[in-house]
């Protein structure tokens, strides 16, 4: 399994709460606001947090998906159509907002 993730909002919620998707069938990723975050794809499920970085449209990630961990960095695009999710090893994932 490789973990990388991972909006534009309205009624003040972070930019990036909501739903994202990796490419037409990839996995799924859903920012809540209260600060957790549930990824999901055809082999397993994954929880854990996320915190808003001094950089705006920066974000930790925090993931646990019991047999890995991980820890990446999410940038949300200033129209909040994508997120764009790079690991500790600096490989890169994009996203595209289902919802939020």
């Amino acid at each position: 399994m490789t973990i990388l993730l991972i909006p534009a909002c309205s009624n003040g919620s972070a930019p990036i709460t909501g739903k994202w998707r990796r490419g037409q069938h990839g996995e799924t990723v859903e920012f809540r606001s209260d600060g957790t975050v549930a990824l999901q794809d055809e082999y397993a499920g994954c929880t854990g947090d996320y915190k808003e970085e001094k950089k705006k449209r920066t974000y930790r990630i925090n993931l646990d998906c019991g047999v890995s961990r991980a820890s990446v960095t999410g940038v949300v695009s200033s129209d909040g159509k994508r997120l764009t999710v790079t690991s500790i090893e600096g490989k890169k994932g994009e996203y595209t907002r289902l919802s939020g």
